[in-house]
């Protein structure tokens, strides 16, 4: 009797799991099928909005060319617009020890370049693409003030298509490093207004160092530390206002390397070393085999004899200038010093902490902390230099609320 029991439920079970099993084979198909589906969807309305918000922005941007323009019909210096066009000029019609040095065909005290070499690269392809076009843009003497409007059209596509191919793709990597609930972060950056009136309206090429930071970011993120430190040597060789996120960078990379096992710790910092200075090499290696042209570089990039700021700031020395007349009482030595080590003092928190514990977060907090205290107490600060911890801020702020938001829904 008991055998006839333990056969009838062997059976019972074998003939229920055969029906799972059959239902199994049946329904995982259709099963594999619909989320298959739904990934596509998925993907395809993820990449739709992308394409929707970039449209936007570029409509943005270009609705706010049409307008006017820094130094517009205001000879005889006019404006950034001109300092534009100018370096195109000087870069295609004088050799290249010349860009930098004051020369009876370059006159520096008419927007002569005050970029590193990579901004001087950029408007060297710039310049010779106006050439083709029409060689009068960008005539040696004879081209300056020249306000055409096809050279506007011209300049304006300069700046869009910087911006679409450098600023916009980092911020599209950026956002997709991301979870999808936080795709929203792409629209937070490319609408940000302050990029788009003082590139797109002033008229600046800010998007370019600004796109070179963030894939820097991207990468880091990535842990694609040795792709990372090559495009912000890039971006720092774009535009020297960079040297701001500089110290978060380097802490953050050299915390690694400490807290990496010894062997590895050292392969990683050799390697970040050698490819930093391969290249920062290959960028400046037209100026750096001359002691005199990379001097002439130096000069142009770090102006101390400009003044502590340039125009109206809203730092820490422009606010107390209207009490204490700084130029008055204190040396341009002095002053570089005393705004080195107030600088210093305020950055130094945030890179302890991000050396003792590299991580992404610290990392966040210290580029953000770095960026506003060189914006606040470092010297010669320009005004549009608050772009740096604005746009950092940008895409970093986004990402906390959209967490809240995410986090009230979920409740």
């Amino acid at each position: 009797m008991k055998l006839l029991t333990y056969k009838l439920f062997d059976f019972q079970c074998c003939n229920s799991r055969i029906k799972m099993s059959k239902k199994f084979k049946i329904t995982r198909p259709h099963a594999q099928v619909k989320r298959r589906k739904a990934n596509e969807t998925g993907k395809v309305s993820t990449t739709l909005k992308f394409f929707l918000v970039a449209l936007t922005a570029i409509c943005f941007r270009w609705s706010t060319a049409f307008g006017t323009y820094s130094g517009f019909n205001n000879p005889p210096m006019y404006g950034d617009f001109e300092a534009q066009r100018h370096w195109m000029e000087i870069t295609v019609n004088l050799p290249l020890n010349e860009w930098y040095i004051h020369t009876n065909r370059n006159d520096l005290m008419y927007w002569g370049l005050d970029y590193p070499p990579l901004t001087a690269y950029h408007s060297f392809l710039f310049g010779k693409l106006a050439q083709y076009f029409n060689v009068s843009w960008v005539e040696l003497y004879k081209s300056r003030g020249f306000e055409g409007t096809d050279l506007k059209l011209f300049m304006r596509f300069t700046v869009l298509i910087s911006d679409v191919l450098v600023f916009f793709t980092s911020c599209y990597a950026y956002s997709k490093s991301l979870p999808s609930h936080m795709h929203l972060l792409f629209l937070f950056i490319l609408l940000y207004p302050g990029n788009i009136l003082i590139d797109h309206g002033h008229f600046q090429f800010n998007c370019v160092s600004l796109g070179l930071y963030i894939w820097t970011c991207t990468l880091l993120h990535w842990n694609y530390d040795i792709a990372a430190a090559v495009f912000f040597v890039f971006s720092l060789s774009f535009k020297q206002m960079e040297l701001y996120h500089a110290p978060a960078i380097f802490c953050y990379l050299l915390g690694k390397c400490l807290y990496s096992p010894l062997k590895k710790g050292l392969i990683k910092f050799f390697s970040l070393a050698f490819v930093v200075c391969f290249t920062f090499g290959l960028t400046w290696y037209p100026f750096i085999t001359d002691i005199e042209q990379f001097g002439a570089v130096i000069s142009r990039i770090f102006p101390f004899n400009r003044g502590l700021y340039e125009d109206k700031v809203a730092n820490i020395w422009c606010s107390l200038s209207m009490f204490i007349k700084w130029k008055e009482i204190v040396s341009i030595q002095n002053m570089v010093c005393i705004c080195a080590a107030c600088t210093l003092i305020c950055i130094l928190p945030g890179c302890i902490t991000l050396l003792t514990n590299p991580t992404v977060e610290n990392f966040n907090r210290c580029s953000l902390m770095s960026s506003l205290s060189f914006f606040l107490f470092s010297y010669h600060v320009h005004e549009k230099s608050i772009l740096i911890p604005a746009v950092y801020k940008f895409h970093v702020l986004p990402v906390t609320i959209l967490q809240q938001i995410f986090i009230v829904r979920l409740c």
